[in-house]
């Protein structure tokens, strides 16, 4: 029951993820709300066309909220739609104006929210990683320069590249 929090405490990348996923909340509650708002209006006319098509897919706004609700998330949409369509062209349009509208745009907006949240989130780590790489550089120039004078000697240079990278060192200097 615990490990998922444990998880979280340990994988940073995880960590990043849920943390961006909060940022974005709010932007998503009010694309929810506008979602939640398309699909009340849709079912509020599918109960009032379908109705009697339709009687067990439409026949209350409770059962037409969860057949478009089924709808939306394309999961055994084919039953909520083929009795109503069968009827006329007026219902084959509310059914794809509702998933055009619905998938397309509002769950989309969702996505990209979310995304562009993480986007930021990426950027900005990447810009402290990039601070503290220069930090660190500057303070290992400092190190390797003590009189300050802008450059640093052959030996020294050669000591810190041969403590880095040893498997290189005959590639680059002859010892």
């Amino acid at each position: 029951m615990i490990r998922p929090f444990f998880m979280l405490a340990y994988a940073h990348n995880l960590r990043m993820v849920m943390n961006s996923m909060f940022k974005g909340m709010a932007a998503v509650t009010y694309i929810g709300t506008l979602l939640l708002f398309h699909l009340i209006i849709f079912a509020i006319i599918g109960t009032k066309f379908f109705a009697k098509v339709s009687p067990t897919e439409f026949g209350t706004f409770y059962r037409s909220c969860i057949s478009l609700f089924t709808l939306l998330t394309t999961a055994n949409y084919p039953n909520v739609m083929l009795n109503a369509m069968d009827s006329s062209l007026f219902n084959v349009i509310f059914f794809i104006v509702f998933l055009v509208v619905g998938l397309f745009i509002f769950l989309n907006l969702a996505l990209a929210t979310v995304f562009n949240s993480y986007k930021e989130r990426i950027e900005h780590d990447l810009l402290v990683h990039k601070n503290r790489a220069k930090i660190a550089f500057q303070a290992a120039f400092k190190l390797c320069d003590p009189e300050g004078t802008g450059a640093v000697e052959k030996q020294i240079f050669v000591l810190v590249f041969k403590y880095l990278r040893p498997s290189e060192m005959n590639i680059y200097f002859k010892v």
